[in-house]
């Protein structure tokens, strides 16, 4: 065993850049899925459970209906997304 002598300055760094490829690892893991749940769905696209919930309810974000599930094609997602992003401002 090999004991090595690190500041906190540098031992925090370390931290920062592992919860940092961590973050990435997780960002990758949700973009390559193709069905998300609530959840995952949350935190893809940024947006609050509750908030999802009630677009669910309102029937304006696109979802499908697995016995009590609900579930979101990332695919039908993305084009959800950029449809309100070339929408005029109302």
């Amino acid at each position: 065993m090999k004991i090595v002598t690190i500041s906190a300055d540098e031992l925090r760094e370390i931290i920062r850049e592992e919860i940092k490829n961590a973050g990435n690892l997780f960002k990758e893991s949700i973009t390559a899925l193709e069905y998300l749940n609530v959840t995952q769905l949350s935190k893809y696209i940024h947006l609050s459970v509750p908030a999802i919930y009630q677009r669910v309810a309102d029937d304006s974000i696109p979802h499908n209906r697995i016995g009590s599930r609900i579930i979101f094609e990332r695919s039908d997602i993305d084009k959800w997304i950029k449809s309100k992003n070339s929408s005029p401002p109302s």
